[in-house]
């Protein structure tokens, strides 16, 4: 077991299905998240959809109402909790998904590849299975914010976690064939999202993208 599967069972253990199990800073920054990923989903239903790195399931466990929502992640405790919110568990890792190719209308990494070492690889991972026109969308840390420059400084985050800048993550997305990229932008602890604003007051940023057929 590594560093991360372990911290995440034991976030399982201790804190369960609160928000700061899956590394949310606090309930702002996951209502801020869970919100701007709602408005960029709309009204989705009747769509097979993954979730890479699910964790417990309370981010995207709205879309398991209306839509057959596929849970892979490498925690058994955190999959046990997202099964309970109607997930299909299924055991894993990033870089190297269990299925076919052109499988999937939605993928999502919700805060997932600030803990991957080769981001690249579980992009086209993600990529190859998502059908062409289906939408992929990630969560990832503001790489030049002053906001998280202060927090890191005052130590109210100690995790050593990669960040991205918005042209490294369009450049990162469009060679893997994904194209009509759109940002939302969060400002913690703001609790709403941005299409526009300030850079270095931003935190956080939620990615779109559509498989190029």
């Amino acid at each position: 077991m590594n560093f991360w599967e372990r911290h995440f069972e034991e976030r399982a253990k201790k804190l369960g299905e609160l928000p700061e199990a899956c590394d949310h800073k606090d309930r702002i920054a996951f209502l801020a998240t869970r919100n701007a990923l709602k408005s960029l989903l709309e009204e989705i239903r009747g769509k097979r959809i993954l979730d890479v790195g699910c964790g417990n399931g309370i981010i995207t466990e709205f879309l398991t109402a209306s839509n057959e929502v596929l849970g892979l992640d490498f925690s058994f405790s955190m999959l046990k909790m997202a099964e309970k919110k109607n997930f299909i568990p299924i055991l894993g890792g990033a870089s190297h998904l269990p299925f076919k190719s052109n499988t999937f209308d939605c993928v999502l990494g919700i805060g997932l590849l600030q803990y991957i070492e080769n981001e690249a690889e579980v992009v086209r991972e993600m990529a190859r299975v998502t059908k062409p026109r289906g939408t992929i969308i990630l969560s990832l840390l503001h790489k030049n914010s002053l906001i998280r420059e202060l927090i890191e400084w005052t130590g109210k985050e100690t995790l050593e976690l990669k960040k991205f800048s918005l042209p490294q993550t369009r450049g990162l997305l469009k060679t893997h064939g994904i194209g009509k990229i759109s940002f939302k932008l969060l400002s913690y602890p703001l609790p709403c999202s941005f299409s526009r604003f300030p850079l270095p007051l931003v935190t956080t940023f939620l990615v779109k993208g559509e498989k190029i057929a």
